[in-house]
């Protein structure tokens, strides 16, 4: 279970930085092309066509950073939830160890028990032996 967790983990660290590197990529790109926009403003309605173009993208480049922005938060809570869940993972073999533990222990108790009640047997038993010698000498 932990190696599933540590995997799931290191894949989620992996998308992070993949998604760090796609969201400085796109602010550079984006910072780019506005600082193109004002020169193409000032060359007529040809260059307000590419203006408008460069500011879709931008926006684009935004949405896509905002979105990259999402994803590196739900890559913070599913680590967050696979450490818990490592957590519990890790509780519950606890658990199960001091579980066992306690079922050895038990065991070695009913074992006691058991050798403790087959010498009681066998004293009983001699027990019973004397009684009977003690009554056929009293009769004689």
């Amino acid at each position: 279970m932990k190696a599933f967790a540590k995997g799931i983990a290191k894949l989620i660290s992996e998308t992070q930085a993949e998604a760090e590197e796609a969201v400085v990529s796109m602010q550079k790109s984006s910072k780019e092309v506005e600082s193109g926009i004002t020169p193409v403003q000032s060359s007529g309605a040809f260059f307000e066509k590419i203006s408008k173009s460069a500011q879709a993208v931008t926006n684009q480049i935004k949405a896509t950073s905002s979105n990259s922005s999402d994803i590196f938060k739900n890559s913070q809570t599913i680590i967050q939830i696979v450490n818990e869940l490592s957590h519990i993972a890790n509780t519950y073999v606890d658990s199960s160890s001091n579980v066992e533990t306690s079922m050895k222990e038990q065991e070695v108790y009913v074992q006691d028990i058991a050798e403790l009640a087959t010498s009681l047997s066998g004293l009983s038993q001699e027990l019973q032996e004397l009684i009977g010698e003690f009554k056929i000498q009293y009769r004689n």
